[in-house]
């Protein structure tokens, strides 16, 4: 069970940044596209936490990426090397702590290898980060059933 849930959660993630990420590849939409879509059908829009206004810009001087440049990286390395995901994921969450995004996918990454201790410390600050930024209660409690199942917990 622990496993299949995993999968869908891990789907469903990828679907929504491979949606933004296309998008923004295709100009076809200004920004990214935010929300969460819940197994009951239930869809979140999540706009205020990852507009425009909540991007960083890239570093020019130094020559690093951004957050989300990073973060794009991971997208396109998760399936297919996921240590190089988790890699990317980590340098993205080093630039910009506080974006559930970025601690969610390297979550889903830590499962897709079996590291699971990794996975519940990610899916807890998920848990935090979301509390923090008052997003929906369903949106937490997703990600609290993400966190106690990562930890052999039932949902």
């Amino acid at each position: 069970m622990q496993r299949m849930h995993t999968f869908r959660v891990s789907l469903c993630l990828v679907a929504v940044a491979c949606l933004s990420i296309s998008l923004k590849k295709l100009n076809a939409q200004p920004s990214p596209v935010c929300y969460a879509v819940f197994d009951d059908g239930e869809v979140v829009n999540l706009e205020d936490m990852c507009g425009e206004e909540n991007q960083q810009e890239p570093t020019q001087e130094s020559g690093e990426l951004s957050a989300q440049e990073y973060f794009d990286l991971g997208m396109e390395q998760y399936g297919g090397t996921y240590e190089e995901a988790i890699a990317s994921f980590t340098r993205a969450i080093e630039a910009d702590p506080n974006n559930y995004e970025y601690y969610s996918m390297r979550a889903s990454a830590y499962n897709s290898i079996d590291n699971v201790p990794a996975a519940a410390a990610d899916y807890a600050r998920v848990v935090e980060i979301l509390e923090n930024q008052g997003a929906p209660e369903g949106l937490i409690g997703y990600f609290r059933d993400m966190w106690a199942t990562s930890q052999g917990g039932t949902e």
